[in-house]
């Protein structure tokens, strides 16, 4: 499982800008439609047409969380102020992270703020992100949910086990599944990754490997994340190593310290990807299954939230923060663009809701090719 980091900015970012200019631009061509034709206006209705597009602005704006708006002077309109670095931001420049009530400058994103690796907001001023120490910051929030050693590991993964066997996906080999940082998963992945189709897929230096599944892995160790201690914004983590010899010939990496919610999904994703390995299916085309991967896991982040007692029912922060980082991850997976897992998901969630999964996985098994 794949993600463009510099892919940040999203369309929806776009969009909220555009829809803005769009409506002040629409109101003001009304006040001017009846003076361009040489008719007189009474008072009355001109002050009642500026009322008019001072109220859709204001409720444009007002879609804008509180908590990042200010208003500088009563005669002018609101401000967006940067949760950066507390400017104001130019109204060409607002960006935006959904879920978050997170407003920020455009170039924030270039400028090396650091981005958490979970919720993917940036650091405010106010904030102390913690170093993972392999190139990845994460805010304090995710990181009291993150996964980080083995007992922790072994809790959502026989939660997403339990999922998958709603879908009849069941494992008759056990599949290791070792939680690595960073750069054990650049060290397997760094001729590419295999696409299922007898290539090698490269990986862009901007995208980061969130999950790999590897069979007759070529490396004959991983290096798993056992534990860890944090010393104020840095940790330390205890690894080991572990002979790639088992059984089943198949191994699952996933990037340690990353929030539960997420590294859930990671699993169920890469875990579809065992299961087809290990029922013996090799050739699918790429677009096929990292479609049904990105499926899984996309219903795996609501079927979580609807079984988490807390997070389905709580009006807690920590119900809320649960219920925004599924949202998060299923955007990400939502707004993907690329042909394997973005088309891909988009082709096998159609295929998904119009045949049941089941169906789906069965025909893909026989045929290789979703059913139309």
């Amino acid at each position: 499982m794949i993600i463009d980091t510099a892919a940040f900015i999203t369309a929806k970012d776009r969009w909220q800008q555009d829809e803005m200019d769009d409506i002040e631009l629409a109101t003001q061509l009304s006040l001017l439609d009846n003076s361009d034709k040489g008719k007189a206006v009474p008072d009355d209705i001109v002050h009642e047409d500026e009322d008019l597009a001072k109220a859709i602005e204001e409720s444009v704006r007002s879609s804008v969380p509180r908590s990042s708006r200010r208003n500088s002077d009563r005669r002018q309109s609101y401000q967006i102020i940067c949760d950066v670095c507390d400017g104001s931001i130019p109204k060409k420049e607002i960006c935006k992270r959904e879920f978050w009530n997170q407003h920020f400058c455009r170039r924030h994103v270039s400028d090396g703020t650091p981005i958490c690796c979970g919720c993917m907001r940036l650091k405010g001023a106010n904030t102390e992100y913690i170093n993972l120490g392999d190139m990845r910051n994460i805010c304090p929030d995710c990181f009291a949910t993150s996964i980080t050693n083995a007992r922790q590991k072994q809790s959502i993964l026989d939660n997403v086990i339990e999922f998958l066997r709603l879908k009849d996906v069941e494992f008759k080999v056990h599949v290791p599944v070792f939680l690595v940082d960073r750069r054990e998963m650049r060290r397997h992945t760094r001729r590419g990754v295999s696409t299922g189709m007898e290539h090698i897929q490269p990986i862009h230096p901007d995208s980061v490997v969130w999950g790999l599944t590897m069979f007759n892995p070529d490396e004959s160790y991983a290096e798993s994340v056992e534990s860890l201690s944090r010393s104020g914004r840095n940790i330390r983590v205890e690894q080991r190593k572990y002979l790639l010899n088992h059984d089943s010939h198949i191994t699952v990496l996933i990037l340690f310290g990353l929030p539960k919610i997420m590294t859930g999904a990671i699993m169920a994703h890469e875990l579809m990807h065992a299961w087809f390995r290990q029922i013996g299916v090799f050739h699918l085309e790429p677009k096929v299954e990292e479609g049904i991967c990105q499926v899984v896991a996309h219903e795996w982040l609501d079927w979580f939230v609807v079984m988490d007692e807390e997070a389905s029912s709580s009006r807690s922060e920590n119900a809320q923060f649960t219920r925004n980082l599924k949202h998060t991850f299923k955007d990400l997976v939502e707004i993907d663009s690329s042909h394997a897992y973005g088309e891909g998901f988009r082709d096998a969630k159609w295929a998904f809701e119009k045949w049941g999964p089941h169906k789906v996985i069965n025909h893909v098994v026989k045929y290789g090719t979703l059913p139309q």
